[in-house]
């Protein structure tokens, strides 16, 4: 999936992997319709998101404080287990505020993506895999 929508370049892009959803972000907030997108994607998951492996790389764009409202509004108060890999500080006060809704959260630096894989427990066929999707998931957005 991913949540272009007709923009001429969008902020973010998502999909699964697997069992893992993966987000890659530029330095803007997204979209609400690119938000609503990524939630959906969330509930796909079988027993939905509870239990799900969540991966988001961002170069400093995060939600929206109405957006993270919807997390919980759309989600519930799932058991996520969630790596966000970001250089930036502001997105990390977000990760703070993200983990009272998602207790395993845990944010990483931008050179931290192994660190942010052992976090979510990926095997190395795994991390291949994302590893690939990341790259052509980056290309897409202008991420480097």
């Amino acid at each position: 999936m991913q949540t272009s929508r007709g923009m001429a370049r969008p902020r973010m892009t998502a999909r699964r992997v697997g069992s893992v959803a993966l987000l890659v972000q530029d330095e803007e907030p997204p979209l609400n319709e690119e938000w609503e997108d990524w939630l959906r994607l969330l509930k796909s998951f079988e027993k939905g998101p509870d239990g799900a492996r969540v991966l988001v790389l961002t170069r400093g764009g995060g939600p929206t404080p109405h957006q993270r409202s919807r997390i919980s509004q759309v989600v519930g108060k799932p058991n996520l287990l969630v790596a966000v890999v970001t250089s930036s500080v502001k997105v990390r006060f977000i990760v703070s505020s993200v983990a009272l809704v998602i207790p395993r959260i845990r944010s990483f630096p931008w050179e931290g993506l192994r660190e942010a894989y052992a976090h979510l427990g990926l095997s190395t066929q795994e991390q291949e895999q994302v590893g690939r999707n990341l790259a052509e998931m980056r290309r897409i957005i202008g991420v480097q």
